[in-house]
């Protein structure tokens, strides 16, 4: 028991250190991501983002800005809601020119 006691003492230690090191080393953010940023915003950003990757990336990117949780899950939400709708009607349309191209 006093085994698990050093140890779980020297483990929270160490874990301080790794957290004070990776608040020095923090990184810049992506200068492509810092374009879209500034000449879009957080609405076009999540858009766009939501789009051409995914939205887990849009929404790090965005509060990696330092943006609020709230307007980048608001936004992201909303381009999650629009691809959804557009992936829709897409399958429609290709389903509907499916079946008009085999004559079903």
């Amino acid at each position: 028991m006093l085994f698990l006691f050093f140890w779980g003492t020297a483990f929270v230690n160490s874990l301080g250190d790794l957290s004070d090191a990776l608040q020095e080393s923090k990184k810049q953010p992506n200068p492509k991501f810092e374009h879209f940023y500034t000449k879009y915003g957080v609405a076009g950003l999540s858009l766009l983002g939501t789009f051409l990757l995914s939205s887990q990336l849009t929404a790090t990117a965005i509060v990696s800005f330092e943006d609020s949780k709230g307007k980048a899950t608001l936004w992201v939400s909303i381009a999650v809601v629009i691809l959804a709708i557009v992936m829709m009607l897409l399958s429609i349309f290709a389903a509907e020119w499916l079946s008009n191209l085999l004559n079903l």
